[in-house]
């Protein structure tokens, strides 16, 4: 009898270890969750409320030229603006920007003075430890294809040269709202430039246009993107227990669990130079947060056309979360394509599958030609 006591003592202690434990589990769960979102809106909140803010409430990029007469201003003028505030970004941080990875618009071959406006034009954002030349030559083919001036934009903390660690550096310090700053601007800037534009974005830089094209849509804006293209966008990473630093200790975990940087060995001399191949494992937490500001984007609201592209063979973002959108966007001429050809996240580039990005532009400019009602001329030869 006392034996039989001593075990319902016993199981009873343990189920109520059990159930704190699992209520204190669930309260974890709920923490992260708040947390994350919490942090979420507070990245986005005050680029949302304001197109022209900065992270830093400074001067707006091109304020000369927003303010300006559009028909004074000259491709010059827009060239200028963006080598300023390039220059200015280096003699502020003590940093280096690569020469090749600078801001820049490539322009259609066609001389206009003052600039008159294309009928399309067009704005890439890179991904998350890459930089404006990932997908080259692909996205610049694409715009010479179809005769419109391209706005490579540079995310904060990317593009620059390592000496002394200071690339590592510039990304711990990056954050996801100075991300989204640079997307604002850059489609500010795209909209000068172009009557329509279309916003094109890999993996994490697809995660923001997707945000950028969701806050257009909700305020009913004109001046949002006339279709988009995501690239092997990231609504989340593959890395195993990587949503653990979406949370308000993100950066630490990080920290502690990938250790104080996170370097990978590039396969190639182009992806050594086009990629910052080392930077402190912190910045890892910032690019959760905008992946999972995508993921909350409802695709079914978008009214215009999304075309994604992605390689169901990859191993860097989770594929089930794009595939499991293809059905969901709205405008009939949204399209999601898994192409079995490419077998990289990096799709087709100079750096990785040199030998398809003729076919991976023809893939996006078809696209293009059949979901945006426009007249485009391809460039002069």
């Amino acid at each position: 009898m006392t034996q039989a006591k001593t075990r319902s003592a016993v199981i009873s202690r343990l189920a109520l270890l059990a159930g704190v434990g699992f209520a204190a589990l669930g309260l974890g769960v709920l923490f992260h969750e708040l947390s994350s979102a919490h942090l979420v809106s507070q990245s986005f909140r005050p680029l949302e409320e304001s197109d022209r803010a900065t992270a830093a409430g400074g001067r707006f990029l091109f304020d000369e030229l927003y303010n300006a007469d559009p028909a004074k201003l000259t491709r010059a003028d827009f060239d200028r603006a963006l080598e300023d505030s390039e220059s200015s970004y280096e003699k502020a941080s003590g940093l280096k920007i690569k020469s090749d990875q600078r801001k820049h618009i490539l322009w259609p071959r066609v001389q206009s003075a003052p600039y008159r406006k294309a009928p399309l034009a067009i704005v890439y954002l890179h991904g998350f430890s890459a930089g404006p030349l990932e997908l080259e030559p692909t996205i610049s083919t694409l715009a010479e294809e179809l005769g419109a001036p391209l706005l490579v934009t540079r995310l904060e903390g990317h593009g620059l040269e390592n000496t002394n660690n200071g690339a590592s550096e510039a990304m711990s310090r990056a954050r996801a709202r100075d991300w989204w700053r640079d997307t604002n601007e850059a489609m500010i800037v795209g909209n000068m430039l172009g009557e329509r534009v279309l916003l094109i974005g890999t993996s994490t830089g697809a995660a923001l246009a997707l945000t950028y094209a969701d806050l257009k849509e909700g305020r009913g804006s004109s001046d949002g993107p006339a279709a988009v293209i995501l690239l092997s966008p990231n609504y989340r990473v593959q890395a195993f227990g990587a949503w653990l630093l979406e949370a308000a200790l993100g950066r630490w975990l990080a920290t502690l669990f990938v250790g104080a940087e996170r370097e990978f060995a590039p396969q190639n001399a182009l992806h050594a130079e086009r990629w910052t191949t080392r930077y402190r494992s912190e910045a890892v937490h910032e690019m959760l947060l905008v992946a999972k500001r995508a993921r909350g984007v409802g695709v079914e609201s978008l009214s215009m056309p999304v075309f994604t592209v992605y390689a169901p063979e990859e191993t860097v973002v989770d594929t089930s979360e794009i595939a499991k959108r293809a059905e969901l966007f709205k405008n009939p001429k949204s399209q999601t394509l898994a192409v079995d050809w490419l077998k990289r996240h990096e799709l087709a580039s100079a750096t990785f599958n040199p030998e398809l990005v003729p076919r991976l532009v023809e893939t996006l400019r078809l696209w293009v030609r059949s979901a945006i009602e426009i007249e485009i001329s391809p460039r002069e030869k």
